[in-house]
């Protein structure tokens, strides 16, 4: 799907009503430019059509895709030839009436709610009855890592190169920084708010900071870095993964800020990933296993697990180490964060499930197997089975946080920060 081109339209419908701007394709690989349109009239400038239906482009023969009627809603899609133009990236009238963006043109669009290839899933629901909010919404934003002061959500939009706060409460966004290259993990510190920039080349990653609240410009606690991907904080210094060709676990104090020491190697790595903190110890992936240290740096590290199947995310409480797998069964692992215990298993087929851990239980999002089938669920701990599901409906629910009494979490393609209340 090409996604270079943007150029906005509002394709209007009943549940969004106002009028719309028509630029889009036509079923046959024409384009259209220049007609209006109002709730419920026609776009006289694309031409409507027919082909096979579908819920994918692999069910569509070479050449066509899987496109579905906008604000339709409709599950079954058509098998159309279309234009270049259904790289145009437009806004249209979503199947939960609000406007949502997505690519194509005026008349079809390549997901009637999320701008991918899938058909409208079931509504998101709260099986255990607490309440579904969403915190803000940032189409195209891409966060995929969040953070939290148990008061404020922090979110690293990658995709728009923003910084953004939320009250758990609710309320209006705060745009902490923008033009960031690239943000990707995020943390929160004794009142500032740290993340890190993979930037485009192989060291040129960054590690910024800025307090909570903004009005003051982004500082740098790190420059030249080889992507930037993890962060967390501890012990008055940024601990981060470097995931370029020039992989490490690295530190830097936190304070002053942007004025501190230079960042140094924590830890010498292969393939590091997640990196997660308990207030005196920082735990890591690298490659297939999980390591833990002091905040010292030289410390010698201590191996948490081995053998692992990609270990994706990380989480930690008072007595263990969690993990989510990248490849393999999708399982949810713990171990003793003291190293030298057997992992066990808590749960499979949880795919690149994302984690966090109160005092009573484990949670973790699921992408599901299928549009709109992301879950939140939740498993008692310890090692309490089977899972609690707390929300279905998701379309990809990623990084989620333990936000006061509440659970937070991100839905990447909607650019949205989701909350439950209570957990």
């Amino acid at each position: 799907m090409l996604r270079s081109t943007v150029t906005f339209a509002l394709v209007a419908c009943a549940a969004c009503g106002g009028s719309a701007t028509s630029f889009g394709d036509s079923p046959d690989g024409g384009s259209s430019s220049g007609s209006t349109s109002s709730s419920g009239g026609s776009s006289s400038g694309s031409s409507s059509g027919s082909g096979p239906a579908c819920t994918t482009s692999a069910e569509c023969t070479s050449g066509r895709q899987c496109v579905f009627v906008v604000g339709s809603c409709s599950a079954a899609g058509q098998c159309l030839t279309v234009a270049a133009e259904c790289g145009l990236e437009v806004s249209y009238c979503g199947c939960s009436g609000q406007t949502v963006t997505g690519f194509c043109g005026t008349e079809y669009a390549t997901g009637p709610t999320l701008g991918i290839e899938a058909p409208c899933g079931p509504a998101p629901t709260s099986p255990i009855g607490s309440t579904l909010t969403t915190l803000s919404e940032q189409t195209q934003s891409a966060p995929e890592h969040l953070a939290t002061d148990g008061t404020n959500v922090y979110a690293a939009g990658t995709s728009a190169g923003t910084v953004t706060q939320v009250a758990v409460a609710g309320g209006a966004v705060v745009t902490l920084a923008t033009h960031q290259n690239q943000p990707i993990g995020i943390a929160v510190s004794a009142g500032n708010v740290f993340w890190t920039n993979e930037s485009s080349g192989s060291s040129d990653g960054t590690v910024m900071s800025a307090p909570v609240g903004g009005g003051t410009a982004p500082v740098a606690i790190a420059s030249g870095q080889s992507t930037p991907f993890g962060i967390a904080v501890g012990g008055g210094s940024v601990f981060w993964t470097n995931i370029g060709n020039i992989p490490a676990v690295m530190t830097a104090p936190v304070a002053p800020l942007g004025g501190g020491s230079a960042p140094t190697v924590f830890a010498a790595a292969t393939s590091p990933w997640a990196i997660v903190t308990d207030g005196t110890n920082v735990y890591w992936s690298d490659d297939d296993s999980i390591y833990g240290a002091p905040f010292t740096s030289g410390a010698s590290p201590v191996t948490i697990a081995s053998g692992q199947a990609f270990p994706f995310d990380l989480a930690v409480d008072g007595t263990s180490v969690y993990w989510s797998s990248g490849s393999g069964t999708g399982a949810v692992m713990s171990a003793p964060k003291t190293g030298g215990g057997t992992p066990t298993t808590l749960a499979s087929g949880m795919g690149n499930a994302r984690l966090a851990v109160d005092a009573t239980s484990l949670y973790f999002t699921s992408p599901g197997s299928g549009p709109n089938a992301g879950l939140v669920e939740s498993l008692a701990l310890p090692g309490g089975t089977p899972a609690t599901t707390l929300v279905t409906g998701q379309s990809t629910p990623e990084a989620i946080v333990v936000c006061g009494g509440s659970l937070c979490w991100v839905d990447t393609f909607l650019g949205a920060v989701m909350e439950l209340s209570p957990k």
